[in-house]
Parts: C-alpha cells; sequence; structure tokens
C-alpha cells in the first residue's frame, strides 16, 4: 500500500488543469495534443508496437489503426486520471474489443507528458490480459 493515503494529496489548480486536458483528450479534442506529438503503443506483440509522430496521424491514424484491428469494435473508458508533478498525467481506462473472433477486455495504462497546455507525449501500456488470447 501507498504510505499516504489519497485523501492527503494536494491537488493543485495546475494538476486539476492537466487532469481536464486529458479528459478532453479522452474524449478525443485535437485541441489538446500539440502539432508534434509522439505516441507510443507498447505491447508484448511485436505487430502491435506502434511509434506515430504528430497530431495529424495520432488523429487520424490511430484510430484508423484501431478500427482496422477490431472491426469498430474498440471502446475505452477512464477509471481514473491522476496528475504527477507539474507535467506528467496517468490514465488508468478499461477497453473492450474484438480482434478476429476473440473478445479482450482488461486495462491500459497511459501516462500523458504535457508542455505548454497541451500533451506533447503519451505512452499506451496495456495490460499482458488485454492482450491474451483468452476471453
Amino acid at each position: 500500500a501507498h504510505p499516504r493515503s489519497r485523501q492527503s494529496v494536494r491537488v493543485t489548480s495546475t494538476q486539476r488543469g492537466n487532469v481536464e486536458l486529458i479528459r478532453r483528450a479522452l474524449d478525443s479534442d485535437p485541441d489538446a495534443l500539440a502539432d508534434n506529438i509522439v505516441w507510443h503503443f507498447q505491447s508484448p506483440h511485436p505487430e502491435l508496437v506502434t511509434h506515430l509522430e504528430g497530431k495529424d496521424k495520432v488523429v487520424n491514424d490511430w484510430p484508423r489503426m484501431l478500427d482496422d484491428l477490431t472491426g469498430g469494435t474498440f471502446n475505452m473508458r477512464a477509471v481514473d486520471i491522476w496528475p504527477i508533478g507539474k507535467d506528467l498525467v496517468v490514465a488508468h481506462v478499461e477497453v473492450e474489443m474484438t480482434i478476429g473472433d476473440v473478445r479482450h477486455q482488461g486495462s491500459s495504462v497511459v501516462v500523458y507528458r504535457l508542455a505548454d497546455g497541451v500533451i506533447i507525449e503519451g505512452f499506451d501500456i496495456p495490460s499482458l490480459s488485454l492482450l491474451s488470447n483468452s476471453d
């Protein structure tokens, strides 16, 4: 367990703004992203590892890749969002999707790096169970 209880953590106004920025991004607001954003998707499956540079690729290519992979079944919802310092935010999301005939669901963690009021980098790290070959 973490030595400090959740109630004892002070959240600054900057951190509250950072959480709202991530909520906007999760709601597909392209203005939350820097023009030169870098997006990383980690995976134990080498064919799924992705590295995208630029807002256009993150806004257009990434969703298209997910739709192609999942046949349009990809669905994600935020469970919790934690600000870390002045420029990092971690989001816990739950994901559901079908790849081929296999239904997948599980957690993913996304680490966001922020600067000048926009997201400059994201690291999407799915749990191993999300990408396993079992229901």
